[in-house]
């Protein structure tokens, strides 16, 4: 699969990866993040270590999706080939392993770690998929970064789609 560092999709994710952070420094305290380099694909977004001194020191690797939930079902999802990588990193580490997803539908930022989500409750297209009845809610999304992350998600593929979400209630909200 080829990578476009400057398609919009990329800018996209790119934005709700600043969102997530911002969110993860100011609730996480004291954070030392890693991050891949920039512009490159890659498997997991960031690994933190988080924690005021060694006693209470933790471990935590996130991926962000940022995208509104499916509008057809109560559910999200990720590439089925993302799904394997993350249970093979989280296998290889043992570090907990969290998906974030940002959307623009929902207003809020909602995830789960992958061993509270368990099983995908179904594989369509690729894509594996979880309801968001599994998801905790993180955070409520700012007016001004619905409309930015809205503004973009309709310039891509998927933002044909818009007229179905104007039809449908929100899960969350």
């Amino acid at each position: 699969m080829s990578y476009d560092k400057n398609s919009i999709e990329a800018k996209i994710g790119e934005c709700g990866e600043k969102i997530v952070d911002m969110f993860i420094s100011g609730d996480y305290g004291n954070v030392v993040a890693y991050k891949p380099m920039e512009g490159k694909p890659h498997q997991i977004d960031t690994m933190i270590i988080y924690g005021w001194d060694e006693k209470n020191m933790d471990q935590l690797q996130y991926d962000v999706k940022t995208k509104p939930k499916t509008f057809k079902y109560n559910d999200t999802g990720i590439d089925k080939s993302s799904w394997d990588i993350y249970k093979a990193l989280k296998e290889k580490n043992k570090l907990p392993t969290y998906l974030f997803f940002v959307d623009w539908f929902e207003g809020c930022c909602y995830g789960g770690e992958i061993e509270d989500l368990g099983e995908p409750d179904r594989l369509a297209f690729g894509i594996v998929f979880w309801g968001l009845n599994k998801m905790d809610v993180n955070f409520d999304l700012t007016d001004s970064q619905i409309e930015l992350l809205k503004s973009m998600w309709v310039k891509t593929k998927a933002g044909k789609y818009l007229s179905y979400y104007e039809s449908i209630e929100r899960y969350f909200k």
